[in-house]
This record gives structure tokens, sequence and C-alpha cells, in this order.
């Protein structure tokens, strides 16, 4: 997505993944040599920050001080001051929280301190400009860059393949105590793209790519209550224009409206991936789930019913975890009518 708004505004982009495509810090050297970049873009997670600098401090290295290097994602957004600290001087610039305007701004060559959203080293102090605000009208937003992969590099077991992921919307409006992107990235009320623009996507990816077997809408939730209206209205989109692919997505187990999950089978809907989290109700009401045991039950048996296979997503050791709640959440998988579980 970031890079198709740095194509917009005119700037010639090199993707890299070096994660999907098995390569050598050695070989991803090689694709750096060859663009010679202005600016190093690299996205970085917490189990892989200290590889994730490495590779910064290869990009430097190999291009010399004039790279402008940035790194973005969840982590860097909760602990700038940190990684920043610890890139030892290969890391220029942290670009936190929603990132695809402050890239662009950075690739304009505007100077660090007029640049909202980004923590940089200044006088061998941290200097973190105000917050970027939060793109309210997502429909501005290019479709993202997919000529920069293959969707064949990204097999998952849960997904027909090949498939690739869509962004209806960004944030969510729950309050879970656990959940990372609401709270770091994209804010905790959902931003909703229009349903014509939403299937007009879909309808891109598969001009792009017509032999993709899924798309996976890939928003924190799909299904919040509040939306339902607008959720509809994409289904009847992709019914009315005939777009013909299955599709999952993520969800909440409180959609118990049968009505709309038939709806939904009938516009290709495959999957729903649904975080249940716990099988113990103090421990849901502990991470702030908004959600009742019962209501999980009903919401798989109407799934069920309606044709739609679920995915539960589960979890063990939240607050107030005992050996006895955890065998509660186990149990409680096994006896809902779901095809699937993963626990973390």
């Amino acid at each position: 997505q970031a890079i198709a708004v740095l194509e917009e505004a005119g700037h010639e982009c090199r993707f890299i993944d070096g994660a999907a495509r098995d390569l050598s810090l050695e070989e991803t050297r090689g694709g750096v040599v060859a663009f010679r970049p202005e600016m190093t873009v690299i996205q970085a997670t917490t189990p892989s920050i200290y590889s994730d600098l490495g590779y910064a401090r290869m990009c430097k290295e190999t291009v010399g001080d004039g790279l402008l290097t940035v790194m973005v994602g969840a982590h860097v957004s909760a602990e700038p001051d940190d990684t920043l600290h610890k890139s030892g001087g290969c890391l220029d610039v942290v670009a936190r929280g929603e990132y695809d305007y402050t890239l662009r701004d950075l690739a304009a060559g505007m100077t660090l301190s007029e640049v909202a959203g980004v923590s940089y080293v200044a006088d061998g102090r941290v200097v973190h400009n105000p917050a970027r605000p939060l793109i309210e009208n997502l429909d501005e937003l290019p479709f993202p860059a997919w000529h920069h992969i293959d969707p064949y590099d990204y097999p998952d077991a849960g997904k027909l393949y090949p498939f690739i992921t869509l962004m209806g919307g960004r944030g969510c409006g729950g309050r879970c105590t656990f959940c990372l992107f609401p709270q770091v990235m994209y804010g905790q009320h959902y931003r909703a793209r229009s349903p014509e623009r939403v299937v007009d996507e879909m309808a891109y990816d598969l001009r792009m790519f017509p032999f993709l077997e899924e798309i996976m809408f890939e928003d924190d939730t799909l299904t919040l209550r509040p939306h339902l209206p607008r959720l509809r209205a994409i289904c009847e989109e992709i019914l009315r224009r005939g777009v013909r692919i299955p599709w999952s997505a993520n969800a909440r187990a409180d959609l118990r409206d049968i009505q709309t999950l038939r709806l939904m089978k009938r516009a290709g809907c495959r999957m729903l991936c649904v975080g249940f989290e716990f099988g113990n109700q103090q421990i849901l009401n502990n991470v702030r789930k908004g959600i009742r045991l019962e209501h999980m039950r009903e919401f798989a048996a109407l799934a069920g019913e309606a044709g739609i296979r679920v995915h539960g997503c589960f979890m063990i050791g939240g607050p107030g975890e005992t050996r006895e709640t955890a065998y509660q959440t186990i149990e409680f998988a096994r006896r809902l009518p779901i095809d699937t579980a993963q626990f973390s």
C-alpha cells in the first residue's frame, strides 16, 4: 500500500521480501547495490528487531551516508527510543503508526523536523515529532502495488493457494487489551473503505492475478456489529458485479445474524478466522473482549448452518490464567462446532 502511495507520487521503488524469497543478507545486498536507493524502508517486528537493524546497517554500509534509513511497523512505533538507541547510528528515522503519507513526505525530501509521525536523533537526543493524524478517507489511497510480488511466494495452510490479502478498513472498535494493531498502529475505531472501492480492488486483484484461489480480508474484524450494513453492502456489490472468488475474513464471534451469514456465503465467503480467545468468562472479561461464551457458541453454530467454515483462534496465558482455566479453554475449543483451531 505504501509503495503504491510512493509510486503515485512519482518515486521509483523496489520491494525485496527476503523472508518470502529465502534470500541471504548478501543476496539482499546485491539488490541494494543494483538499485542504489536514496531511502530504504524496513518493516521491523519484535522477534526480528536485531536482524532488522542488521539490514539497516548493511544498507548504510553499502550505499553510504547519503542513504536515509527508515523503519516502520508496530515494534518501532511502540519503542522508537529503544530502537534508535540500539541502532548505533545505522537507523535515521522511525515512522510511527500509519506510515503511508509519512514515507511520501520523507521521499519528497521534507526536513525531518517538518514531518509528522517520525522519531529521530538530533544533537544526541531522540526527537519525537507530533503524531500523524490517521487517514480518515481510505478511499483516496491507491490499490496496493501488487506488481512487486508473486502470490506463489506466500503459501498459508489456512488459505486456498495462491491467495492475496485485502484491507477493507483499518482500526477496530474493540478494546481487547492484547490486540496489537488497533492500539499501536491504526487506532481504536474502524475506518471503513466504501463497498464500491472494496469490490473495485477485488476486481483489480483478479485482473492482475487471474489464477488467484482466494482473497483474505485482513481487517482486524470485518464483522463489527455497527458496520454490518456496510458488510451486507459489500456482499450485495460482489453479487451484483459477478465477482467470483472465494474469500475469507477476520471476524468477531458475536455475529449472530443468520441472514447476514447466508448473504456472505452467497457472495463467496468460505471461511472466517475468529478470535474466541478463552473458554473462561472471567478471563474474557479480564482482556475486555466484550463477549459472552454463550454468544460464541451461538455464532459458531450459525456459521456452520450458513455453510461457512470457522477457524478458531485461542490463547493460553491471559491475565488470571491458571492450569484449570487453560484446560477450560481447551475443552471449550474441543466442543465448539468449528473446523480448525490454533492456540497461541
